[in-house]
This record gives structure tokens, sequence and C-alpha cells, in this order.
């Protein structure tokens, strides 16, 4: 006749099955979150890289007097990082290099607005005012 085990080995046995399943269950997690945590930075890492090449695209549109794909370059930029000073200052720039002051000042206030300390931007808006 097969042993029948103690109510103790029962419990025992039961409770190491519980911690084991807590352990895998906790592993599971954690890899999920590793996961979770390196597609966001890779997203986070792509985006940055978008946005500086777009600045940097329409930085040379701008060096050889291509207003409007400088504007476009630096739209782009704005399109990915809404409070990016750098990229309304340089789209006010770029409009007001071809004279378009009145489309100049909203992204000059802006990036005013997003770096009061900033003297371009002050310098910028006085030329487009």
């Amino acid at each position: 006749m097969p042993e029948v085990p103690s109510l103790e080995r029962l419990a025992i046995r039961t409770l190491l099955v519980t911690i084991t399943d807590v352990k895998w269950s906790f592993l599971a997690g954690l890899l999920v979150l590793a996961t979770v945590v390196g597609v966001y930075g890779y997203a986070a890492t792509s985006r940055e890289r978008t946005y500086r090449q777009l600045i940097d695209s329409g930085e040379a549109a701008m060096t050889r007097g291509d207003g409007y794909a400088a504007i476009a370059a630096f739209s782009g930029a704005i399109a990915l990082k809404r409070d990016s000073m750098l990229g309304h200052l340089k789209r006010g720039e770029a409009y007001g290099r071809r004279g378009e002051y009145e489309a100049a000042l909203p992204d000059l206030h802006r990036a005013a607005e997003l770096d009061p300390a900033s003297p371009r931007a002050q310098e910028l808006l006085g030329d487009a005012n």
C-alpha cells in the first residue's frame, strides 16, 4: 500500500510549489517590465535622433538659402517635440529670412516663452517687430 503523505508533508510541498510559482510570476513580470522599458527607450532615442536630423537638415537648408526646405524641416522637428525652443526659434528665423515677419512672430514668441533667458529669441523678436 502506498504511503499517504502526512498533512505536514503535504503542506510543505504545497508551500514549495506556491513559492516556485511566485518566483516564476515575479521573473515573468520583470521580463515584461524590462521589455517595455527597452521598447520605450528605443522609441525615445529614435525620436530624438530624427528630431536632431530635422534640425540639422533645416540648418543646412538655411545655409544654402532654401528657406522653404528649412521651414519644412523645422516644422517636422516641432511636430516631434512641441516644446522645442530650438525648433520654434529656427523656424521663426527661417520665416524672418524670407521676409515673412508675420509668420515668424508666433514661433519667436513661443521660443521666448520656452526660454525667457534666450538672447537670440529676444533679438529675432525685435527684428521681426
